[in-house]
């Protein structure tokens, strides 16, 4: 339990590696420059420039059209080497931005806190409520739950505890997931606490496996290519064909002109001169064919739309993508942190009258007793709010600095129980013998006999205000909010155990609050034509409250669970997609699926993700979008990132897209 000494960190480093995952190859300024030249129409136009120099010599025709062809190719080529490293050094810096993460970890017999490439092979890593892991090991000591959603899309938790005598065989099974003391990187520590030892860091982890297959995956071509490699095929085709014609023609007419003998009477150089002459009049065929200057509006237009895309929060990885949105017409899009905040905010608080609470009553000085003991998070040295989960950090925000550090000076802890998803409540027990209960409404209401008033005086409560109170929080519950209920009762606690005849002090309704901007966004996505689709991990009810209120969902439109998603055949699914506005509790597997038939009735996806089990639908939709928070195997998936994880974002890249599109239309008519 005292973990590696120094030289055996260093030692393990070099055996078996660093636990930085790999990052993408840096491409050098020759590489875009050659991606540049190597596009079909640009070879068409080296191809020309070629042979009019040829002809320019022969002295059939004037240089400065060759000339100024390789001038137009050489600035097509500087734009795309600027854009391409411009790109790719704004992703290296969201990269380093979101790479420095810290855990706790014991060596040398003492705790310390490293930057989580630190972690090496046989490191004890301490892990808690709330805490990311960052590489692949056991339990070995404690008792803990996980979210494994980041790796198989699976929203239940997983118990983990130690094995007596284990001895860990590396396997490449799925079931390992969820088996008893199995850890594994990018899943989150959802209760409990204890020690994990690190058995493989870096790309031998499930998280880097998975990076390094989707870093060798090839994005398909996007529209704008196939579209000017379809051009490009028709010129070398149709306008090969031509030009031979004419060649052909002004050849044979010249003959029947003069006869065969005279025309080929001539010396060898004049000859030269009359086929050359012909062919320079039959390559004009294929010049007037070919928009010299589409590659350079391409590439001005895709600089331009990069960095107008980064002022509005939008890091186009692959700038190629960028022609591709003006097609998107389905977003499919997260709910928590994209359409919403992400931080649960504290939003309604009543007493067990079902009315709001005075904050100067005696009840609420009993409620803040309850809030900041029976808590996980805890204050800094900078007054912020920090450790725990999502709900107890909104619980905290009701308090400040001062009162937190006052009660725990004031009331001294003789037990407490922390919070477990089985359980679904937490309790701590004064050196007075009062505990305080914190927990799920549908637990902590059924074991209450009393309430306690606003003037802190216990009455009966009885089975009318129990109705009422229920009737509060299915109201609450419609509005998106996870309730919280506070009760108490003068004795010990039990471990795992509720007592009856509790005194019920009163709810707390806590939202993740939809971002402002998002409504108008819809709403503009909207009238733009594009449908948009909530993806969610939430229960329904909460998911079709959330999407009311950012304008995606109204009455007759069809909200999903995963379970009925699943259970439709294919058929069905297409069918119902035009319609469909939320799916929750969606697993992986459903993301991707809906992608893949969407596209199959003619539908051009965007979709959003941030998780590792994310990056095959992130991959597979025709624009995928990762998060500025998300996992590092969600970003490399995705075509571009949103450094503000914001819905809002989404729609003003598909904007921008559109705008690009209208550009290229616009020259192309001029052109035309």
């Amino acid at each position: 339990m005292n973990g590696l000494t120094n030289e055996q960190v260093v030692e393990n480093r070099e055996k078996y590696g660093s636990n930085k995952l790999p990052e993408p190859k840096l491409k050098k300024w020759y590489h875009f420059a050659k991606d540049a030249l190597c596009e079909k129409i640009t070879m068409i136009l080296i191809a020309i420039a070629m042979l009019q120099m040829v002809l320019g010599v022969l002295g059939v025709m004037e240089l400065s059209e060759p000339l100024m062809i390789m001038f137009v190719l050489a600035i097509v080529t500087c734009i795309a080497v600027k854009t391409g490293l411009g790109v790719q050094k704004s992703a290296a810096e969201l990269r380093a931005k979101t790479s420095i993460r810290y855990c706790d970890v014991i060596r040398n017999g003492q705790l310390q806190t490293i930057n989580k490439d630190e972690l090496v092979v046989g490191d004890v890593v301490c892990v808690g409520m709330g805490q990311e892991i960052f590489a692949d090991g056991y339990l070995m000591e404690g008792k803990i739950s996980v979210n494994n959603a980041a790796i198989n899309g699976e929203t239940k938790e997983c118990k983990k505890t130690p094995i007596d005598g284990y001895i860990h065989k590396k396997t490449t099974s799925t079931d390992a997931y969820t088996n008893q003391n199995c850890l594994f990187a990018g899943t989150t520590v959802m209760s409990g606490e204890g020690k994990m030892i690190v058995t493989d860091v870096g790309v031998n982890t499930v998280n880097g496996d998975t990076l390094v297959k989707m870093q060798t995956l090839e994005a398909p071509k996007t529209a704008l290519d196939i579209a000017l490699d379809n051009l490009s095929g028709f010129i070398s085709k149709w306008g090969t064909i031509a030009a031979s014609i004419t060649f052909i023609v002004l050849t044979v007419s010249g003959i029947m002109e003069v006869g065969v003998s005279k025309y080929f009477s001539d010396d060898i150089f004049n000859l030269i001169q009359k086929f050359a002459q012909n062919f320079s009049v039959a390559l004009t065929i294929v010049v007037a064919a070919v928009p010299e200057g589409l590659p350079l509006i391409v590439k001005l237009v895709t600089k331009q739309n990069v960095k107008t895309m980064e002022k509005f929060n939008i890091l186009a990885k692959n700038p190629g993508k960028i022609p591709e949105l003006a097609y998107v017409d389905i977003i499919c899009t997260d709910k928590t942190g994209t359409l919403t905040t992400g931080v649960m905010t504290p939003k309604i608080i009543i007493g067990s009258n079902t009315k709001e609470i005075d904050i100067n009553s005696k009840l609420w000085n009993e409620m803040k007793n309850n809030i900041v003991l029976n808590n996980s998070s805890t204050f800094d040295k900078d007054g912020m709010i920090t450790g725990g989960n999502s709900i107890d950090r909104a619980m905290m925000s009701l308090v400040n600095s001062d009162e937190y550090k006052n009660i725990h000076e004031n009331i001294q802890m003789l037990d407490k129980q922390v919070f477990s998803s089985s359980n679904k409540y937490s309790a701590f027990t004064t050196k007075d013998i009062l505990t305080y209960y914190k927990g799920a409404p549908e637990r902590i209401i059924e074991k209450c006999s009393f309430m306690i008033d606003e003037e802190g005086n216990r009455k009966s409560f009885t089975s009318k205000d129990k109705e009422a109170i229920q009737n509060k929080l299915r109201e609450m519950t419609t509005k998106s909010m996870r309730c919280i209920a506070l009760s108490s009762k003068n004795e010990k606690l039990e471990e795992n155990k509720l007592p009856e005849d509790m005194s019920l002090l009163g709810i707390i309704g806590v939202v993740d609050p939809v971002r402002d901007e998002v409504p108008d966004a819809v709403n503009i996505a909207h009238k733009a034509g594009i449908q948009v689709i909530e993806i969610t991990g939430d229960c329904i009810e909460t998911a079709i409250a959330v999407a009311k209120e950012c304008g995606i969902y109204k009455d007759g439109d069809v909200a999903l669970t995963n379970d009925e998603f699943e259970n439709m055949s294919d058929e069905d699914v297409k069918e119902i997609i035009p319609s469909l506005r939320v799916i929750s509790r969606c697993s992986p597997n459903t993301k991707l699926r809906l992608v893949t038939l969407a596209q199959e009735i003619g539908r051009s996806v965007a979709m959003t993700g941030d998780g590792v089990n994310d990056s095959p639908a992130l991959k597979r939709s025709d624009v995928g979008f990762g998060m500025q928070t998300g996992s590092d195997v969600a970003k490399e998936a995705s075509d571009i990132v949103l450094t503000d994880d914001n819905f809002a974002s989404v729609v003003k890249a598909v904007e921008l897209g559109r705008t690009f599109m209208h550009n290229i239309m616009m020259f192309l008519e001029f052109q035309l």
